[in-house]
């Protein structure tokens, strides 16, 4: 199953209400998986939108003031396990890795296996690895991993030995990383 992504933003307003109504009534009627306002790396007048499914019809209908700024189709790989929204609340960092093609299954490989103590050590999750078409030869790939806070974020830069030894060496198969720090948004 495939996942669509959006990275969206309100051109009329800085204030983030708008675009999340906006998106929250968008959402109504899909297989939603998240909404997704920054914390870090976002504007205040972005946010991200995920659902699963194949046809992402024309979900933003007749806006002049929002802008959809990247929407690709994601693939899930070792993770997700389950399709269904997200519901907890607290961060979620969306890592975006750029990766060449022959790379991409040991990047997956290291990182399911770093999971494995990884999850055991922190109130954190991974909900999802996701490929992204390429493009000029290049794949992205995007990590996101719910953590129940921003401290429990900065002591998980401090994983067990054999997690960070296989963080380390994902991290050498990896042309760029860029994290994305963001919460979940329930709407009202």
């Amino acid at each position: 199953m495939s996942y669509q992504f959006f990275h969206v933003r309100d051109n009329s307003s800085s204030n983030p209400l708008g675009l999340l109504s906006f998106l929250h009534e968008r959402s109504r009627g899909n297989a939603n998986w998240g909404i997704f306002p920054g914390l870090f790396g976002l504007g205040t007048n972005e946010a991200y939108w995920m659902f699963y499914g194949d046809d992402p019809g024309n979900h933003f209908g007749q806006s002049d003031h929002i802008e959809v700024l990247d929407h690709v189709v994601l693939q899930g790989t070792v993770r997700p396990i389950e399709y269904e929204e997200r519901s907890k609340q607290g961060v979620y960092v969306f890592r975006w890795f750029e990766v060449a093609p022959e790379k991409i299954d040991q990047v997956v490989a290291l990182s399911d296996e770093a999971w494995k103590t990884f999850e055991g050590g922190f109130d954190t999750e991974v909900q999802g690895l996701f490929t992204v078409e390429p493009t000029l030869g290049r794949y992205r790939m995007v990590l996101v991993t719910w953590y129940q806070n921003l401290t429990v974020w900065q002591e998980s830069r401090e994983p067990d030995k054999k997690a960070r030894q296989l963080f380390v060496q994902r991290q050498g198969l990896l042309d760029s990383a860029r994290p994305i720090a963001t919460r979940l948004w329930v709407g009202s």
